[in-house]
């Protein structure tokens, strides 16, 4: 028996893990435990309407204290840490992401859709955009993403990318903490841990599609206050919008100029973000000024 237990301790296992962008599907595989682990941080595999996927292959290897990155022979990084390896993959990801489609403008901001309609909240970092965009999906909506849109002349799409959701917001959703506490994570220099969830943790679907934008949310923080909502005008959306936006180093005039078509074609509303159930009933009288 001990021969047997050898000879299967002998026997590397492959393990996979997903991820995506718009026009690429990438195995992410390791035959080390503690690289999977720390891998599945960055599990993405929406479906996506309306792109083509090429298929590609990325191997993580740990030799002799060593992680490293590996694609087609080429040993793309190599850290002491699995976590600033995967660290190094986000950000790759992302730059893969921009390599995609590098002439159009990209909004950090979350992209959903009700009833057929498509709507993006915009907003600083810290203003609770990905907490919201939980609570909308518990209320009905189909989250396509909470990070980056990408804005052409005819609309928008989101980047494939899990939500990520810091430990400290787990209070704000007690239906669901449970659920995302059991999330693959990672533990950034504060300690705190961030989830990756994404709708189908919760039996929701999660599909990715172009289209045009019909309301636009402008979020301000107002953490322990009421939340109200006002329409804003197209000019002012597009001076709103301007500073959350990635620009193309040599096409910012016509990465402009989609910001302006898309602002024409929507609804503009600036939402003070602070009590969520209120929140919620805002963007529902947002959603039905368009009917």
């Amino acid at each position: 028996m001990s021969r047997l237990a050898d000879a299967r301790r002998a026997v590397k296992v492959d393990f996979e893990v997903i991820v995506r962008t718009l026009r690429r599907r990438i195995t992410l595989r390791t035959d080390s435990s503690e690289l999977y682990e720390a891998a599945r941080y960055l599990e993405c595999d929406p479906e996506i309407e309306g792109y083509a996927s090429e298929e590609s292959l990325v191997r993580l290897e740990v030799s002799d204290g060593i992680h490293r990155i590996v694609e087609r022979g080429n040993v793309l990084q190599q850290q002491l840490h699995s976590r600033e390896l995967i660290e190094f993959l986000y950000a790759n990801l992302f730059d893969r992401s921009i390599r995609d489609d590098p002439t159009l403008p990209i909004i950090h901001g979350a992209c959903l859709r009700r009833n057929g309609r498509r709507l993006l909240l915009v907003g600083d970092k810290g203003t609770g955009k990905t907490t919201l965009t939980l609570r909308l999906m518990l209320a009905g909506y189909e989250v396509e993403g909470d990070e980056n849109v990408f804005v052409y002349d005819g609309g928008a799409v989101a980047r494939p990318r899990a939500l990520y959701l810091k430990e400290g917001s787990l209070r704000l959703l007690p239906e669901i903490a449970d659920t995302i506490s059991r999330r693959p994570s990672l533990q950034d220099y504060h300690g705190q841990r961030i989830y990756n969830v994404n709708p189908r943790c919760f039996g929701a679907p999660w599909r990715i599609s172009h289209g045009p934008v019909d309301l636009v949310i402008l979020l301000r923080s107002n953490h322990g206050g009421y939340s109200s909502i006002r329409p804003v005008s197209s000019l002012a959306l597009v001076r709103e919008i301007v500073p959350e936006v990635g620009f193309p180093a040599d096409r910012h005039g016509a990465a402009i100029g989609a910001l302006v078509a898309m602002s024409a074609r929507t609804r503009g509303f600036d939402l003070s973000l602070g009590d969520h159930p209120q929140a919620i009933r805002c963007i529902e009288a947002a959603c039905s000024s368009l009917d």
